[in-house]
């Protein structure tokens, strides 16, 4: 339906039925000769805005790990913030409202290398 697209960013979380599903959307990408821009892992971790202390709620890694194992460019990872909900309901950017997060530190390395 997108006929000029120039790629895919594939976003994951980090639990194997995820992966599996992603691992399907990887090679669906490369039938249609779509080329993969690379991999981002989504809600890889918490980390607390209080004390900065990182909790992996639904683990991570997984996708960096199945990035590398299908020959892909891993993007990066990007915690769980609860700001993001409340910036959106306010209408405010979050990648704005919130620019110390560690959250938003990821989205700019992510956007930073594509």
């Amino acid at each position: 339906l997108i006929e000029d697209a120039e790629g895919a960013v594939i976003v994951t979380t980090p639990q194997n039925i995820a992966i599996s599903d992603v691992r399907k959307c990887i090679s669906f990408c490369r039938h249609l000769d779509l080329k993969v821009l690379g991999v981002i892992e989504n809600m890889s971790g918490f980390v607390c805005p209080n004390c900065g202390v990182k909790t992996e709620i639904f683990k991570s890694g997984g996708g960096r790990e199945m990035a590398e194992d299908m020959g892909v460019p891993f993007l990066g990872s990007v915690p769980i913030d609860p700001a993001v909900v409340t910036a959106s309901d306010e209408g405010s950017p979050f990648i704005i409202s919130e620019e110390s997060s560690e959250t938003v530190k990821s989205f700019r390395r992510i956007a930073d290398s594509l």
